[in-house]
């Protein structure tokens, strides 16, 4: 999970550059794309959906993502505090088999 952090903290640190941190509420979208595992389907795309409905409900648990991502962005100081984040959307999904897995998140005035 550390490294997964500061990958985060350093790709926000170069898209954010020297901008002035926001002040107020934020809005905070993320978006999270797990690996998909080796024991899943691989090809069939029914098989596939079907394994990617029953194992989403499972670990890791959305809440925390999303907790440690909002911890990143007000680390590399966007926000002052991640009790700043007002809104946002987040969700959890597999990448595509043999997609290196990845994060996406999106930070703007509430």
């Amino acid at each position: 999970m550390q490294a997964w952090q500061e990958q985060i903290r350093a790709y926000v640190r170069s898209q954010w550059g020297r901008k002035a941190r926001l002040d107020g509420g934020v809005m905070v979208d993320t978006a999270f794309y797990l690996r998909w595992p080796q024991t899943a389907p691989q090809h069939s795309r029914r098989a596939m959906a079907v394994w990617r409905e029953k194992h989403l409900a499972m670990k890791p648990d959305l809440d925390n993502l999303r907790k440690a991502a909002t911890d990143c962005v007000a680390s590399v100081l966007l926000v002052v505090g991640d009790q700043q984040v007002v809104s946002g959307r987040m969700s959890k999904n597999f990448a595509e088999p043999g997609q290196e897995p990845y994060t996406v998140i999106s930070v703007g005035k509430a």
